[in-house]
């Protein structure tokens, strides 16, 4: 395997994880929300 490919493996494997924990963390904010505007009105 030469360098290159390892970079790009890397760095693909990073760009990954960067959307898996966009995701969870734009969900994660979706119900907090969610939740926030059920508890005021009273749900």
């Amino acid at each position: 395997m030469n360098l290159y490919l390892i970079y790009y493996l890397a760095i693909s494997f990073n760009f990954q994880v960067y959307i898996i924990y966009f995701y969870f963390c734009s969900v994660i904010t979706t119900l907090r929300s969610a939740f926030c505007v059920a508890k005021y009105l009273g749900v």
